[in-house]
């Protein structure tokens, strides 16, 4: 029995060390590429771009490892509008992270996203539509990809940013929330309706302290 816990011990820590050296292995070529192949940066940042279906400007990016899920983490981002030259929303970082049974099967869509450093605008419309500036389709009809994109994605968080509530429809002032971590989670279907585990801190403005009511 102490042999087989020991065989069991030795081979644990043989299978940890080498996931870590692999892990390690692949960040370092990841790394490589980017800095000696400018066309691998530039396939990478097409796909950010045809991804969030919007021109995009990345200052830097990197591989990074959240446990065993590889995670594309991007610098200085800048979501553009149409004309490629006014930035719709702007991003200290945006992280991708993928499952790797996801990529294993050839899928190359990011399970996880983290905005980081950003300024979000939300504004509720006199017909109750909830629109994100940068985000969201501007009026009905208009190409909405990114939006049904992003409510697919099983982990979405918005870390260390600012939050702008608009609300049109009731006609209170702007709410400026700031420091705000927001996580929404996809749980498992209830009854075939999805279900989303939605976490917000923030720091209330002075006008909602004490009071904590927004809608």
């Amino acid at each position: 029995m102490q042999k087989t816990r020991r065989k069991l011990w030795t081979w644990s820590i043989t299978i940890g060390t080498s996931l870590l050296v692999a892990a390690a292995l692949v960040t370092g070529l990841f790394r490589l590429a980017v800095q000696v192949t400018p066309t691998y940066k530039e396939d990478i940042a097409n796909y950010v771009s045809d991804f969030l279906n919007r021109p995009v400007s990345i200052e830097a990016m990197d591989l990074s490892w959240r446990g065993v899920r590889p995670t594309l983490v991007f610098s200085g981002v800048s979501l553009l509008a149409t004309s490629e030259v006014t930035p719709v929303l702007e991003l200290e970082e945006l992280q991708l992270g993928f499952s790797p049974s996801d990529l294993i099967r050839g899928k190359l869509t990011p399970s996880a996203i983290n905005l980081v450093g950003a300024v979000i605008e939300l504004e509720r419309r006199a017909d109750g539509r909830i629109f994100v500036h940068g985000l969201d389709a501007g009026e009905p009809g208009e190409d909405d990809t990114l939006g049904r994109r992003l409510s697919a994605i099983d982990r979405l968080r918005v870390s260390r940013s600012q939050l702008i509530w608009r609300d049109r429809k009731r006609g209170l002032p702007d709410y400026w929330f700031r420091d705000v971590d927001l996580r929404v989670t996809r749980a498992r279907p209830r009854a075939g309706q999805p279900v989303l585990d939605l976490r917000l801190e923030a720091h209330l403005p002075p006008a909602l302290q004490g009071s904590g009511q927004v809608a």
